[in-house]
């Protein structure tokens, strides 16, 4: 089984934004084994559901595709 889960701060904290979220911990979960060291993904922007303009104050929305 895999766990994924998104991250913000360069994955110290949990994000509570899933669809604006560049870094992620993907843990693939042997059954009966103990929680392995998580495998850190860093996504560029293509991939995100959100798009997000770089700008002084950073605001994410929707993209309109």
């Amino acid at each position: 089984m895999k766990i994924v889960g998104a991250t913000k701060d360069h994955w110290s904290q949990v994000s509570g934004q899933a669809g604006q979220a560049r870094d992620w911990l993907v843990f693939d979960c042997p059954p009966g084994a103990p929680l392995p060291e998580p495998r850190r993904v860093a996504l560029t922007r293509e991939p995100l559901p959100h798009h997000c303009q770089d700008t002084a104050r950073t605001r994410c929305r929707a993209s309109r595709s």
